[in-house]
Parts: C-alpha cells; structure tokens; sequence
C-alpha cells in the first residue's frame, strides 16, 4: 500500500434498535463508503450449513455471509483499499483469507467486553488474520494482546452525535424529580427495579422514565413504583427524555462503550453509573457519580443527593456536555484514520 491512495470501505450492519442518530455505522458519514449485506439472506444458506461456515461464531448469520461475500466481489475489482469491519464481533469470520490480497487490508472494530468475546469468537486465528482491530474500551485490549502484537490495536473511543443530542436551552428546562434510564445490552435489570421499589417507598417524589427494547419489556411487568416504560419511542421522543430528565441512573453487569450513556452526557445529563468495565473510558468524576456493582440503596442514595443539589448537577451537566464534545464523530474518525496510516506497511 505504499505511495497508494488508500479507498476505505465500511462493512456495516444496521440494527434495528438503534436510533437514527445512534449506532457506530454513523462513521460512514465521515471516514468511507459503506458496503452492506442483504438482510433476506439471516436465514440462507440453511442453518446447518451455515454452521459449518460461521466454524461456531456466535451472532454470525446468512446475512453476515452476504455482507463478507458483497467484500469479496468489491475486492475483486479494487486494489489497495482498507476494509473495515464497524461490527466485527457479529460480522468477521471468512473474509481474513483474502487480507492482503490485491493489497487489501481488513481492520474489525469489537464492542463486546472480554467474556463475551470469548464465548463469541470461538475461532481465535481468525483475529491474527486482521491486520489491525479497533476496541472501544480499555477492558478488551489485554483480550486482543494474545492474539495480535500492541502496534495492530488501537483503543478509539466509540463516538456520538453531539449536533443532535443537546442539552435543553435552560437548564431550568429539567423535571427536577425525573430520573432517566436507557437500553438493554448489559443492563443491571435487577438493581434496577430494587431502586425503583425502594423509592416507591423511600422516596415517592421521584419518578424513572425508563426507555427499553421491546424484549427488555417483560423485566417490568411486575414492578411497582412510580415509573413509564416506553417501548419504540421516537428519536425526537428519545431526545427529549435526555432533555427534561435531570438524572440518568444506568446500573450495568458490565460496559465496553455505552451509546445511551454518551447521549446522556452530549445531552448534558449528570450521571448515576455502575462502576464497572471500561466507564471511565467515557464518564469522568466531574460528570458522573460512580457505584459498585450491584449496590442499587447505594445508586438510590446517590441519586437523591444529586435531586438534592441543584448547583452539583448544573456543574455536572457542562461537565457531561464538555466530555462529550471529545467523542465528536469527527475527532473520533481522524483517530480511526490516523490508525488505518499506521497499518499501511505491515504485511
């Protein structure tokens, strides 16, 4: 690739829980062209045969087939571009055969923490067939340090649209009892309904809005107190919630990169959050309160202070919106472009 333009081109999937303004394929406004797969294939070729395929790859389906099929016949006609796999952990197994080929390179981006990449990439040698990966926390590196040398990972933080999630035009704007809680993929479920019991009695004046996945639902079926569930809400809905809320209170059973977590902070929310994987990675002291895992009296406690303290929050959430600012789309892809320069001369 030496003395070659390098053409980048981004294998990409789309999830459907993601908003419009959510979701790491978004970097294709800003680093290359996407390259996508065919969603009719999730179930072609037959089941058993893709199970020879995949070699056990958990999350790899027909449609991620298609997507590494669609590279190869891209490969075919183009010579020295950078493939760049945004979501390795579900779509990258075959296509290392061919890194190198017609002076291709193939780069994978993980967001899964360590236990889960282990129990998900059950072909490790497909790892050394990249020639560089791209973690968003700093709990995976030493995951990847086994199978790559230190000069091929790069730790880069997710990023997130800081034009669309803002924080209100007042501050004064925020319901100063609305407690904010977003997702489902590696979300404390549990804690989270013994804060919300605990406050119907402990604290009546508090109210959760919390926003699920449509399979998250059925944790709160059950569960008394005073909070809204909102299933399938809209992005300007999902935006406004940022807005008004005063806090978001996120217990999780662990994190690489958490999308909610950074349009909280772009949105100008102070945080409540578990103390666990690589948070700090994102969230820092001056914008969020920190909580071992599993403590949900202890969240609770932190976020009455916080419902308590108008003055913390307000230092808080310009302390969240100045944060965010640093994962911007666009300093987050100069640093995935300055990493695909760095791997131009490893063969």
């Amino acid at each position: 690739m030496n003395g070659e333009a390098t053409k980048v081109f981004l294998l990409s999937r789309r999830w459907s829980h993601h908003a419009a303004h959510s979701g790491y394929d978004l970097l294709a406004r800003h680093l290359g062209q996407p390259l996508t797969g065919n969603s009719r294939f999730a179930a072609v070729p037959p089941e058993r045969i893709l199970w020879h395929l995949n070699r056990g790859m958990a999350g790899y389906d027909g449609e991620a087939l298609s997507l590494e099929l669609q590279a190869v016949r891209h490969m075919a006609t183009h010579r020295a571009c950078m493939y760049h796999f945004l979501y390795a952990d579900d779509s990258y197994n075959l296509l290392g055969y061919l890194n190198g080929w017609r002076a291709h390179r193939l780069v994978g981006t993980y967001h899964h923490p360590p236990f889960k990449l282990a129990t998900y990439i059950t072909a490790k040698e497909i790892l050394k067939q990249l020639s560089g990966v791209i973690v968003v926390g700093s709990n995976q590196r030493s995951f990847f340090l086994r199978h790559l040398p230190p000069e091929r990972i790069a730790c880069i933080p997710h990023a997130v649209d800081t034009s669309y999630f803002i924080p209100p035009a007042d501050f004064e704007e925020r319901e100063s009892r609305l407690c904010l809680f977003v997702g489902h993929h590696l979300r404390d479920f549990r804690t989270l309904k013994m804060i919300i019991d605990d406050a119907r009695v402990s604290a009546p004046h508090l109210k959760f809005a919390v926003v699920l996945h449509e399979e998250g639902a059925s944790h709160f079926a059950h569960v008394e107190g005073h909070f809204t569930a909102y299933v399938g809400i809209s992005d300007s809905d999902l935006l406004g919630l940022y807005q008004r809320a005063t806090v978001m209170i996120q217990p999780l059973v662990d994190t690489t990169a958490n999308t909610a977590v950074l349009e909280a902070m772009s949105s100008g929310l102070p945080l409540v959050i578990t103390d666990i994987g690589a948070v700090h990675d994102y969230a820092d002291e001056r914008s969020a309160r920190f909580v071992p895992p599993f403590r949900p009296q202890q969240m609770l406690e932190q976020v009455l202070d916080l419902i308590s303290d108008s003055n913390s929050r307000r230092r808080m959430s310009a302390a969240a919106r100045s944060r965010a600012l640093e994962f911007d789309f666009c300093p987050v892809s100069q640093r995935i472009r300055e990493f695909y320069l760095s791997l131009r001369n490893i063969t």
